[in-house]
């Protein structure tokens, strides 16, 4: 536990920590150190699980690299999207980097930004280093199930394709965390590029943290400080701004009553973005938890913390309430202004639910001297509350407190650990045991084996090997997260592999054609495509694509999205489904695949292997056919 000394609050208008530090640079050194470690970790880890990235793909278009011959849903989609990631990955291709590379770089960069936010925070928090690094792999090691409690967006960040919404949690997430290390100047300047990576969450930190520094009375001072630093954020998002304003020249001009349609249409075809979120879904009530254990720490426990930690906890406090709030709003979005639903409301939860590990390990490194009590009141009622609420999330919050509570456990003298290692072993034995759906007299054997295990690990008895044991039981604990990482690296990075299929339709020219709901076919091949089937959810972003998709998907789909009832049959709101349009396309003449094609530009149809249709065939490979039109002088 620390306390701070009478100068503080003046070294934290400084951007310093508490003066009670070693040195002056010290809380610099410190936050450097952790942010290379993590970092690197996170680059690691972001190689060994890279995706192709849905960010390079319109990178392609902005570099001029992949050209469509006429306008398409696609292309609007591409011209439309503001993002600093797009503009710097067309940097790179015009650098010379392939799509691959570039996936690689944004892969790598995804993960180093995520590990060092979650680090940060936990080093802001709990001041101990070991804890912070400890941060990031003990999320990943549980990130399959611990997703569960997002309501809408998934919550990974390695091992996916999508770009925008991971990076931008990252980046507002990396920036409180600096807010709670003290080092003003430089997350203000990350708040003010923020909107840039991602104008929807980048514009929700910048006015939390704003909301924040009213809230302490501390705008004129923070303003004189960190002044600077927001001038040349904001010369970063305006010249990114700009950069933007000419792809924006590229899109139609469409009625507003006409892309309220189109989202409406979404809508109605079950937009995983827009979800109807319940009060009581597990997302809603972390947060709302979160909110409530941040301001209890500011009002009771505030002589614990440095004053800049403060800042960080008002941070989650204040999000995590106005989230709540929009994810109660909701089930009323339809008489919500337009503006409202369009920023997706549900997704907001999720910045409060990634730093909920790094707030509860931060909390264990701050208090690991008192644990052994503190975790009576504390930790054991909200773990048997979450089993008791909601049976998914309580096995979560079992199994990450108990891996936690654990390695608290190893860092207390032998005496004080006892009573805290023995709930950890009781909760990951819960957890296992609730994994492999073990019941009766093998459950308490499981408990009790791990208890005696775990005791003896801590000096409780004297058991010589304890070391051993305590170290197995930290790897089992980590494996099944970790296995999946370390699989995919074996594999030879499948994901980023192209089949023979692809191969060959990136060496042909002219637009592609994609059956029913594949994805990613532009960064592969490096050609147009017409319409992406897996990517439907692009309307709600980009309503001013919707007359063009309604056209591509009428004319060449056989579905319409005027008529959501019929579509359903065919599409969700997320993409089309994989048999969409088979049968027409498979009855389809030559004659009508020509004038098609005439009309549409493309030059080759890209379905799946079951596909028969009236086309020469190009190539087959494992799961796909290319098909050519017409002949090689076409």
């Amino acid at each position: 536990m620390r306390h701070k000394s009478a100068s503080s609050l003046a070294n934290v208008e400084l951007g310093d920590e508490p003066a009670n530090t070693s040195a002056p640079n010290a809380p610099w050194l410190e936050t450097v150190w952790v942010a290379c470690w993590s970092g690197f970790l996170g680059i690691v880890a972001g190689l060994a699980a890279s995706d192709w990235q849905v960010a390079v793909e319109t990178a392609q278009v902005l570099a001029d690299q992949v050209i469509y011959p006429t306008e398409t849903s696609f292309e609007i989609y591409h011209y439309s999207g503001w993002s600093l990631l797009n503009q710097l990955s067309a940097l790179l291709l015009q650098a010379g980097l392939s799509a691959k590379s570039a996936s690689l770089v944004l892969s790598a960069l995804g993960g180093m930004l995520a590990f060092q936010s979650l680090s940060l925070v936990s080093l802001a928090l709990g001041g101990d280093r070991r804890f912070a690094l400890l941060t990031p792999v003990l999320y990943q090691a549980f990130s399959s199930s611990w997703s569960m409690a997002a309501p809408a967006y998934p919550l990974q960040f390695l091992a996916t394709p999508n770009t925008y919404g991971h990076m931008g949690r990252s980046f507002v997430l990396l920036a409180f965390g600096l807010l709670g290390r003290g080092h003003l100047r430089l997350a203000w300047f990350l708040l003010a590029v923020a909107p840039a990576v991602h104008p929807t969450l980048g514009t929700w930190g910048v006015v939390v943290a704003l909301a924040s520094t009213l809230l302490q009375r501390r705008v004129g001072t923070v303003l004189r400080l960190v002044w600077p630093a927001l001038v040349a954020g904001a010369l970063v998002l305006g010249l990114s701004l700009a950069v933007q304003f000419q792809a924006w020249q590229h899109l139609p001009a469409v009625a507003t009553a006409e892309k309220h349609q189109f989202v409406e249409v979404v809508s109605a075809l079950g937009d995983y973005h827009r979800p109807m979120i319940a009060p009581w879904h597990p997302g809603v009530v972390l947060n709302v938890l979160v909110a409530a254990l941040a301001i209890l720490w500011t009002k009771k426990l505030r002589d614990d913390l440095p004053d800049q930690a403060l800042e960080l906890l008002w941070c989650l406090a204040i999000s995590g309430v106005l989230a709540a709030v929009a994810a109660m709003l909701t089930p009323f979005q339809d008489q919500l202004p337009w503006l409202f639903r369009r920023a997706m409301p549900g997704r907001f939860v999720n910045l409060v639910i990634i730093s909920f590990p790094a707030l509860a390990i931060g909390l264990v490194a701050a208090y690991q001297r008192q644990l052994a009590v503190m975790t009576n009141w504390i930790v054991m009622p909200v773990a048997l509350a979450a089993v008791t609420f909601e049976p998914q999330f309580g096995l979560i919050a079992a199994l990450f407190f108990g891996m936690v509570l654990l390695i608290a456990g190893l860092q207390t003298l032998p005496g004080r650990g006892v009573m805290l290692t023995l709930q950890a072993a009781t909760m990951l034995a819960a957890a296992v045991v609730s994994t492999v759906r073990v019941t009766g007299i093998e459950a308490v054997l499981a408990v009790v084996l791990a208890e005696i295990g775990v005791w003896s690990f801590t000096g409780g008895a004297r058991f010589q090997p304890r070391l051993v044991l305590g170290g197995l039981l930290i790897v089992a604990a980590l494996l099944p997260g970790w296995l999946a990482l370390e699989a995919k690296w074996k594999s030879g990075n499948k994901a980023l592999a192209l089949e023979g299929s692809l191969v060959r339709a990136a060496r042909g020219q002219g637009m592609l054609l994609t059956g029913s709901d594949l994805f990613l076919v532009q960064v592969k091949t490096g050609r147009p495509v017409i319409f992406c089937g897996g990517g439907v959810d692009m309307l709600p972003y980009v309503p001013e694509a919707g007359p063009a998709a309604q056209r591509e998907l009428s004319e060449l789909y056989g579905i319409s999205l005027l008529d959501p009832l019929r579509a359903s049959v065919s599409m969700t709101g997320n993409r089309l489904l994989p048999q969409a349009a088979k049968e027409l396309w498979q009855r389809r003449s030559s004659s009508e695949w020509r004038q098609l094609a005439d009309e549409f530009k493309f030059t080759d149809v890209l379905v799946y292997k079951d596909w028969q249709l009236d086309l020469p065939l190009e190539t087959e490979s494992d799961t796909l056919r290319l098909y050519r039109v017409a002949g090689p002088d076409r």
